[in-house]
């Protein structure tokens, strides 16, 4: 047994008081009647990791069980603070990598000042599933600069690469409210799952696709018959009106069956909170001043001790970490590539943080 999943099942049991032993691809268990009431199955169990529940008491991020096993950790590990030794780091060096890490397309930015600031950074776990004809689900984990807002997608063993916490708080950090960093947390977490599924999405859209064309051709074979028949035959007018009467019903039953294969391969995805931890630390920050036209204004880049690297500059719109950045002229908002593109529709360019609903022409916001 080596899944992440089984790693916690096999944690959080045994600091309930249960005894465990290796069981194949799964864990033979000795629960306390307590923790048995909680999770309703037998003091002595097989549980099974591996979706053969012939093996045992199946657990999967969809189970039962795994939703049960919430009561045994109440409010514990929902959400903590740990404080990071400061970092020592060579920040002429980290200077010398500024051009390549910030990059604007239509601005120029300079450093107007450096400092070492308190900042603190939110880790949130989340499960996310993925339902169509088929499942997807896993556990992704993003890290927000709560100060920037910078998003990371990171992994579950993030807190592996801490090193060195530190034994007193560091203070008060500066950050933007729980809202602007929840808001920014839940879009940057949407772009994420989207790519990890990118591969099964190509393949429900494939599926999709093959069986409507099956059916279309199906359908388009009974009409073209039917057309045939038609044009071969001198039947009477009220033939002909049945046979017409026909092609039209075939033509509603294949737009029919069309609507539900879209309907049965339409994807239904969640995503939930696990935990939330927040790390603070002090970190080197610059102050960047970022020029686009006449206007300019300020915005903090710092070192994440951490990942041990810069933060990614943040899209102010969607949060997505992308390389290479604009600044719209109305609020100086830095956007990715794709949050300022040009309307569909229109064709003028937009600034999807100023216009979140869409393009002010077509859809005021």
């Amino acid at each position: 047994m080596s899944s992440s999943l089984g790693d916690f099942t096999a944690r959080l049991l045994t600091e309930s008081g249960a005894v465990l032993e290796p069981r194949g691809d799964g864990l033979e268990v000795l629960l306390p009647a307590d923790v048995a009431g909680v999770l309703e199955i037998p003091e002595h169990a097989n549980l099974s990791f591996s979706g053969d529940n012939r093996e045992g008491i199946s657990v999967s991020y969809d189970s039962d069980l795994l939703k049960k096993m919430a009561r045994l950790m109440g409010d514990g590990g929902k959400f903590s603070t740990v404080s990071l030794a400061p970092p020592s780091v060579r920040l002429e060096k980290l200077e010398e990598r500024l051009d390549q890490k910030v990059v604007f397309y239509n601005a120029v930015f300079h450093v107007e000042r450096k400092e070492e600031k308190r900042v603190s950074y939110l880790l949130g776990y989340s499960k996310y599933s993925a339902l169509s004809d088929d499942r997807q689900e896993g556990i992704l984990a993003c890290l927000i600069n709560e100060l920037n807002l910078s998003a990371q997608k990171t992994t579950s063993e993030t807190l592996d690469l801490i090193d060195d916490y530190a034994e007193q708080p560091v203070g008060v950090a500066e950050r933007e409210s729980s809202e602007r960093v929840l808001t920014a947390f839940w879009h940057a977490q949407e772009k994420i799952v989207k790519e990890e599924l990118s591969d099964f999405l190509l393949s429900v859209e494939r599926r999709m696709n093959r069986d409507i064309r099956r059916v279309h051709d199906y359908y388009q074979t009974l009409i073209h018959e039917h057309r045939q028949w038609l044009e071969r035959k001198a039947a009477a007018a009220e033939e002909k009106e049945k046979t017409v009467g026909k092609i039209e019903a075939i033509e509603r039953e294949l737009k029919g069956k069309i609507q539900d294969l879209i309907g049965k391969f339409s994807l239904e995805l969640q995503i939930e909170p696990i935990s939330f931890i927040r790390i603070e630390t002090m970190s080197p920050t610059w102050w960047l001043s970022v020029k686009r036209r006449k206007e300019a204004r300020p915005f903090p880049l710092t070192y994440n001790p951490i990942l041990k690297s810069l933060d990614p500059l943040p899209c102010e719109a969607c949060f997505y970490p992308a390389k290479g950045h604009y600044v719209c002229d109305d609020r100086l908002h830095i956007v990715c590539r794709q949050c300022f593109a040009p309307c569909l529709r229109c064709g003028k360019i937009y600034c999807g943080a100023c216009h979140p609903k869409g393009c002010p022409r077509c859809k005021p916001s």
